[in-house]
């Protein structure tokens, strides 16, 4: 087994391969690996994911999982009649945006670890758990970093789900902040790119 503080390159974590240390850091500054799947797909992973047997695959896994469970007839619109549901689409959008890669929003989601737990996989579960959708209310994880499960989720307002949101990534102008650095300023990151940028230009105009 790997240890904390060990070079995993080449080391095989379920489906994926560690094949180098990603230059970027995972939204809360744990180190991430590019890896690749046993399908062919590239991922990057937080190193302690990888370690912990959290994340086996590029979300490939999950998918063969739940296409099983519908081969077998667990999971079928047939059984629950709610095919057709507001609660069904959200079941579906969640299980797409986390676990195939062509889905819109998939590199907010599954691309940056965010997984469906196995229970969820089926809708069952699902509706077990979270119940009808209240009227005007969304889907929402209220750890921002963490997986769509009963103990992380609730139905929420706009105004809830948008205070929870987890700080951009990049700056305005398409900057990454974890590659190029930032500084605070009044509680907001201030991109150092962009403010050298700001200084030679008025430097130059000076």
């Amino acid at each position: 087994m790997a240890r904390k503080g060990q070079n995993i390159c080449g080391m095989q974590f379920g489906k994926l391969l560690a094949l180098t240390e990603s230059p970027v850091r995972s939204t809360d500054g744990r180190i991430q690996w590019v890896c690749r799947c046993e399908c062919g797909m590239d991922t990057v992973v937080p190193k302690n994911k990888l370690l912990s047997g959290h994340t086996k695959s590029c979300g490939c896994l999950a998918i063969e999982k739940a296409t099983q469970r519908i081969l077998d007839g667990v999971c079928t619109s047939k059984r629950h009649g709610m095919s057709g549901s507001t609660e069904y689409h959200i079941w579906e959008n969640m299980l797409a945006r986390c676990e195939r890669p062509t889905a819109q929003g998939y590199k907010y989601y599954g691309g940056r670890g965010i997984l469906v737990c196995d229970s969820w996989h089926i809708f069952d579960n699902f509706y077990a758990d979270m119940g009808p959708r209240p009227e005007n209310l969304t889907l929402d994880r209220i750890d921002v970093n963490g997986n769509y499960e009963k103990s992380n989720c609730r139905w929420a307002t706009m105004v809830e789900q948008a205070g929870n949101k987890r700080p951009s990534e990049e700056c305005r102008n398409g900057h990454n902040y974890a590659a190029s650095g930032y500084s605070l300023r009044r509680g907001t990151r201030q991109c150092r790119v962009c403010a050298t940028n700001r200084k030679l230009r008025a430097m130059k105009n000076a």
